[in-house]
């Protein structure tokens, strides 16, 4: 396997615009490869649910605050509660974009990974849970599991947002 490489500059010594040609022969150094890509949708994966989670509950916690009383005092009772989840909606959309570059980054990486385990012999090959051709991306959890999310935040802050204009 060559992998060929156009500008990769990594300091000052190297010189611009070299074409350099990397050649993978023997399966330890595709394993070795392999581990530094797993690592690093390793790294990936596990940001890329941490900041789901965070956002989610913030996001979740701003729309709350019109009804969140802590020491006898409201945010409500300086600030419109209308606002609320007026930001929350906004929020939620920023929610939904961060969340779908996180899962589009996951994916490139996820490929590259895949990519390099069809290039292992057939017998260390891991067995597929999915036929190759129904592999969508729809189907990844990194995608639906932030719309859904996205989608039940909106539900929430509009009923909240309707609460808000009843009172």
């Amino acid at each position: 396997m060559k992998r060929d490489s156009q500008n990769n500059n990594c300091c000052k010594c190297c010189p611009k615009n070299q074409k350099q040609v990397y050649e993978i022969n023997t399966t330890e150094e595709l394993l070795s490869l392999m581990n530094i890509y797993y690592n690093e949708w390793s790294h990936r994966d596990s940001l890329m649910w941490k900041q789901v989670c965070m956002f989610f509950f913030a996001v979740f916690i701003i729309i709350l605050l019109p009804f969140i009383k802590i020491w006898d005092i409201t945010l409500a009772d300086i600030i419109p509660h209308v606002l609320f989840p007026i930001t929350g909606i906004a929020l939620s959309f920023v929610f939904l974009y961060i969340t779908i570059q996180y899962a589009n980054r996951l994916s490139k990486s996820s490929e590259t990974c895949r990519e390099l385990i069809e290039r292992l012999p057939n017998e260390f090959k891991r067995k597929s849970i999915y036929e190759k051709q129904n592999i969508t991306k729809s189907r990844q959890l990194a995608y639906i599991v932030p719309i859904i999310m996205f989608s039940a935040l909106i539900i929430f802050a509009i009923v909240i947002l309707i609460l808000c204009l009843i009172n």
